[in-house]
């Protein structure tokens, strides 16, 4: 039988159960204020799932008082879709008495709304608890929603976009290329991954002016300007391609490599030859036809012409206005027309004088065409003008020819079927008519050189000052 202690001995125990009790309690303390002071969420689950305690931060996150969630199923607050997931981790961290850490949830705000948090718990069998920190991740959640979002659309953008992406190392390697780049190089995708861009120069000339050209770039770092290039095909074949390109730096601002946007320029660059060839045939036409050919932009300014009236010159005309440099009677046709056919796309001609031979006058005719550009619109005007002076002195000599024709069947009808009194007034007004005159006179003479006068207008003979006018006028006077 053991030996009752003395006083003294219960006495220090007394003391010694005193002091852990201080301790236990300010220890009690500590935690509390470390549990009320925390900004992250704190509580005690029991292992029924229910809420024991809970910190002042869930009303700040959440927005519940520490009242309106004791007692309560923690469930009850857990977004539908993530219960089930959320009783599983749980279950398996209370059954093994393993620590939680990282797995994330929605919660239930007062207002309705959810919100993201990050839980690490850990159970404790002894007092059916398990003790679990929570810290509002939604902010960060967001910003990675937003990051998938825009990496999602850069990549949707990079792998449909007609163009070749890719990147190079300092070396020439590739590092990554888009399904265009290998489509229009002809290679399956992934197949240029790892490849030099020396792979792709179609003759070792080539590859070493790339390799020039890559150590140019790292050594003087000049402004990225578009590369006009050849590369080789999958197939051997060689196209045209259009390298625009940037620097790539590391954090330190140096150059670790390149990023290249890729064109095959191929059809272009057989169009832009064709245009050429085809202009080189039309330019070499228009020196030959006989009308004058004048090209000129939308405001009227002369770009091309391929001939001038001797005593002019080219640059009497290219580079300048065409309301400026032509004859007053053709800018008159120019205003009314050139309007039509930059505006409307439709042809339209006039005819004017204008400067011909040495600066004498001549009569030409205009023929204004449109000049459509790939979209349809108006990129410049093409001129005929044709000299028609000629023609115009022809068709002005036959006029006359037929009117004289006219008067003197006329004056031979008259002849033929009016009576001598009447015949020489029938006759004059026939002339009269034809030279658009009201006055004159119908005269004739004679064999010895007199000039007799059957028939004057009233006027006429009221005017005449001679002294014993009659109709007979003797060659002397």
């Amino acid at each position: 039988m053991s030996e009752k202690p003395t006083y003294e001995e219960l006495e220090q125990r007394v003391l010694k159960l005193e002091k852990e009790a201080i301790v236990l309690t300010q220890t009690e303390k500590d935690l509390d204020i470390f549990f009320e002071s925390s900004t992250d969420l704190l509580c005690f689950i029991g292992f029924d799932r229910k809420f024991k305690r809970v910190n002042s931060s869930w009303h700040k996150t959440l927005g519940w008082y520490e009242e309106e969630l004791l007692g309560r199923l923690y469930t009850e607050f857990v977004y539908p879709e993530d219960i089930e997931i959320a009783i599983s981790v749980g279950k398996k961290s209370k059954e093994r008495g393993e620590h939680v850490s990282g797995f994330e949830n929605r919660y239930r705000c007062k207002d309705g709304s959810y919100r993201w948090l990050s839980w690490s718990a850990m159970p404790v069998p002894e007092r059916q608890l398990t003790f679990a920190i929570a810290r509002d991740i939604t902010d960060s959640k967001r910003s990675e929603e937003a990051l998938k979002e825009s990496e999602e659309k850069y990549r949707i953008l990079v792998e449909t976009i007609p163009h070749g992406i890719s990147e190079n190392d300092l070396q020439g390697t590739l590092t990554y290329a888009n399904s265009a780049n290998h489509r229009i190089l002809g290679y399956e995708s992934g197949e240029l991954i790892g490849m030099s861009t020396h792979d792709l120069q179609p003759s070792p000339s080539d590859r070493q002016a790339m390799q020039d050209f890559i150590d140019t770039l790292v050594r003087e770092q000049p402004p990225p300007t578009p590369v006009i290039t050849k590369n080789l095909k999958k197939d051997g074949k060689i196209i045209d391609v259009q390298l625009d390109w940037d620097y790539k730096r590391d954090k330190n601002g140096n150059i670790n490599g390149f990023v290249l946007i890729v064109t095959d320029i191929t059809d272009r660059k057989k169009a832009e030859a064709a245009r050429g060839e085809s202009e080189k045939r039309w330019r070499s036409l228009a020196q030959n036809i006989p009308p004058f050919v004048v090209e000129t932009d939308i405001e009227g300014n002369v770009i091309f012409l391929n001939k001038v009236q001797p005593g002019f010159s080219l640059d009497d005309f290219v580079g300048k206005s065409i309301f400026k440099v032509t004859s007053p009677e053709s800018i008159v046709g120019f205003k009314s027309t050139f309007p039509i056919v930059v505006e409307n796309g439709e042809e339209a001609e006039f005819v004017a004088l204008g400067d011909g031979p040495y600066k004498k006058k001549a009569w030409y005719h205009h023929h204004l065409v449109p000049l459509k550009d790939d979209m349809a619109q108006v990129a410049s005007v093409i001129m005929l003008v044709t000299d028609i002076t000629n023609q115009r002195l022809s068709e002005e000599a036959l006029r006359e020819s037929e009117q004289d024709l006219r008067i003197r069947n006329r004056i031979a009808e008259i002849f033929l079927t009016t009576s001598d009194d009447e015949m020489y007034g029938e006759v004059l007004k026939v002339v009269l008519d034809a030279m658009e005159s009201p006055y004159g006179t119908f005269a004739y003479i004679n064999e010895d050189g007199d000039r007799i006068v059957p028939s004057m207008t009233r006027d006429i003979w009221d005017e005449c000052k001679m002294p014993d006018k009659g109709i007979f006028f003797p060659r002397d006077t």
